[in-house]
Protein backbone atom coordinates (compact mmCIF):
# COMPACT_ATOMS: atom_id res chain seq x y z
CA UNK A 1 0.00 0.00 0.00
CA UNK A 2 1.63 3.44 -0.79
CA UNK A 3 1.96 6.02 1.69
CA UNK A 4 -0.08 9.28 0.81
CA UNK A 5 0.93 11.07 3.73
CA UNK A 6 4.36 11.53 2.08
CA UNK A 7 4.40 14.58 -0.63
CA UNK A 8 4.51 13.56 -4.38
CA UNK A 9 8.06 13.59 -5.49
CA UNK A 10 8.43 16.18 -7.98
CA UNK A 11 10.10 15.14 -11.21
CA UNK A 12 13.98 15.91 -12.06
CA UNK A 13 14.44 16.45 -8.31
CA UNK A 14 16.75 13.95 -6.71
CA UNK A 15 16.78 15.50 -3.02
CA UNK A 16 16.31 14.28 0.35
CA UNK A 17 12.49 14.13 0.63
CA UNK A 18 13.30 15.09 4.38
CA UNK A 19 15.67 17.67 3.51
CA UNK A 20 13.45 21.08 4.45
CA UNK A 21 12.93 23.01 0.64
CA UNK A 22 12.26 26.45 -0.53
CA UNK A 23 14.04 29.62 1.00
CA UNK A 24 16.49 31.67 -1.19
CA UNK A 25 19.35 29.16 -1.24
CA UNK A 26 17.13 26.47 -2.47
CA UNK A 27 15.62 28.39 -5.00
CA UNK A 28 19.02 30.03 -6.31
CA UNK A 29 20.14 26.36 -6.04
CA UNK A 30 17.39 24.88 -8.24
CA UNK A 31 18.38 28.00 -10.62
CA UNK A 32 21.80 27.62 -10.82
CA UNK A 33 21.29 23.59 -11.75
CA UNK A 34 18.40 24.01 -13.99
CA UNK A 35 19.42 26.99 -16.20
CA UNK A 36 23.12 27.79 -15.83
CA UNK A 37 24.54 24.84 -16.28
CA UNK A 38 26.61 26.48 -19.10
CA UNK A 39 28.43 29.05 -16.18
CA UNK A 40 28.77 26.43 -13.42
CA UNK A 41 30.78 23.68 -15.35
CA UNK A 42 33.50 26.08 -17.04
CA UNK A 43 33.52 27.77 -13.45
CA UNK A 44 34.15 24.83 -11.87
CA UNK A 45 37.27 23.33 -14.08
CA UNK A 46 38.75 26.75 -13.38
CA UNK A 47 38.42 26.37 -9.82
CA UNK A 48 40.02 22.60 -10.38
CA UNK A 49 42.99 24.41 -12.74
CA UNK A 50 43.74 26.76 -10.09
CA UNK A 51 43.82 24.23 -7.36
CA UNK A 52 46.14 22.19 -9.72
CA UNK A 53 48.78 24.77 -10.59
CA UNK A 54 48.72 25.74 -6.83
CA UNK A 55 49.96 22.58 -5.43
CA UNK A 56 52.20 22.24 -8.69
CA UNK A 57 53.59 25.90 -7.81
CA UNK A 58 54.18 24.97 -4.33
CA UNK A 59 56.84 21.86 -5.80
CA UNK A 60 55.24 19.36 -2.89
CA UNK A 61 54.54 16.97 -5.90
CA UNK A 62 58.32 17.21 -6.14
CA UNK A 63 59.39 15.62 -2.77
CA UNK A 64 55.96 14.31 -1.25
CA UNK A 65 57.73 12.17 1.19
CA UNK A 66 60.43 15.00 2.62
CA UNK A 67 59.70 16.14 6.05
CA UNK A 68 61.55 19.45 7.46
Amino acid sequence: MTDVTREPQRSGSCADPAAPRGGLLGELGSFLLARKWWLIVPLALLFLLVILLAVLGSGSLSRPFVYS
